[in-house]
């Protein structure tokens, strides 16, 4: 009779066992294959308690003053062409966004050693804020270490843990890419929040350029301290460092990564032209400057509603599919960038364009980890 007992309690673990891996397994390019995983998302979601919210909240505010801030960078490019660096070259003015954006991806091989160690959290983006306002009119280099190297620096620092984070307290694929949809919302919700604060600052003619970039350091610098605070990690770092070698040689040997890597990295290389561009194409065809001065706020307003949707459309359409339409539209989009010649044309274009890179933004991250197979690599999926 013990035996028995003994053998019933092991099948009843074993069900148990693959019942719970049974509810794991998501579909990456179409809906759920456990029709119950509705249920599942809602209870770990509602489940994770207090601690994961606070986190999804300090990781929501990182992403509103790093590429919430990057994408707001068409406001300077318009400011230094016309007022601050006239002198210089628009291409080489270009070259601070440029590489800001640049350095906020490619720091992810060394957030993603750190991260995987435990450490994570960077105040670099409101030092070098503070930085730029020391800047003179004409110097671009100072523009170029501060905006370009400093900010991008910092950006890159903190991008790879608040997105990665998310899968500590939400481990199911389905709800850690809600989560992640949620915090990287705060890029455009930052997007439009700052482009409309800067231009207001920077077009106030009894404030010099220093203190516009000061006030705004110091906003920078409140929430980034906030956020700071409540980023905790939840699981302990793992006891043996995950080998670069070895991710790099299974990333090589995954097609489907592979593929996604290629077509993220080109991807990447062309949809900052119009955030970049879009103010200053609309004043130099006729757009009142007033009105042109909230383009950039009205794209990424329509990037914030629709970085939301695939909360409501994941499970049904799919992740890859989803992805798919969004760069396919941008792409069309920017090629018709060439068509703006008044303020109809440029209206249209800003709110397609942000409505279609919005689904990029939420599911990129949800993306590489929907292709990741062990969680402690996930530090450096996010580089690679």
């Amino acid at each position: 009779m013990e035996i028995l007992g003994h053998y019933s309690v092991a099948v009843d673990d074993k069900n148990a066992i693959d019942q719970e891996k049974d509810a794991q397994v998501v579909s990456i390019g179409g809906a759920p294959s456990l029709n119950g995983a509705g249920e599942h998302e809602e209870e770990e979601l509602s489940g994770a308690g207090f601690r994961g919210w606070v986190m999804i909240a300090g990781a929501f505010l990182i992403q509103f003053c790093g590429y919430g801030y990057a994408a707001a960078y068409g406001v300077f490019q318009d400011y230094y062409i016309r007022y601050y660096l006239p002198n210089a070259s628009p291409s080489t003015i270009s070259w601070i966004g440029s590489v800001n954006a640049f350095m906020s991806i490619s720091m992810g091989l060394i957030v993603g050693v750190a991260y995987d160690k435990g450490y994570f959290g960077s105040l670099i983006s409101a030092l070098s804020l503070f930085m730029l306002s020391l800047a003179k009119p004409n110097q671009v280099w100072q523009c170029f270490l501060a905006q370009g190297i400093g900010m991008g620096l910092g950006t890159g620092l903190n991008f790879v843990p608040s997105v990665a984070i998310a899968s500590q307290y939400f481990p199911r694929r389905d709800s850690s890419a809600v989560a992640m949809i949620l915090i990287t919302a705060g890029s455009p919700l930052g997007a439009i929040i700052h482009p409309i604060m800067l231009n207001k600052l920077l077009s106030n003619p009894d404030m010099s350029f220093g203190t516009a970039m000061r006030i705004s350091a110091g906003f920078v610098t409140v929430l980034l301290a906030i956020a700071c605070c409540c980023m905790r990690q939840r699981n302990a770092p793992p006891e043996s460092p995950t080998s670069v070698v070895k991710v790099f040689a299974k990333a090589a040997r995954d097609k489907a990564f592979g593929c996604m890597c290629i077509s993220l990295l080109l991807f990447c290389m062309a949809f900052f032209y119009p955030m970049f561009n879009i103010q200053l194409d609309s004043v130099k065809h006729g757009v009142r400057e007033g009105l042109a001065f909230y383009f950039l706020a009205i794209m990424n307003a329509g990037s914030f509603i629709s970085g939301l949707l695939p909360t409501l459309f994941v499970r049904s359409i799919g992740v890859v599919n989803m992805v798919i339409f969004s760069v396919a539209s941008t792409t069309a989009l920017i090629f018709s960038m060439v068509a703006l010649k008044d303020l109809a044309s440029a209206l249209v274009i800003t709110i397609l364009f942000g409505v279609c890179v919005g689904i990029f933004y939420g599911l990129q991250a949800p993306l590489a980890v929907a292709l990741t197979e062990d969680e402690a690599e996930i530090g450096w999926v996010f580089y690679v």
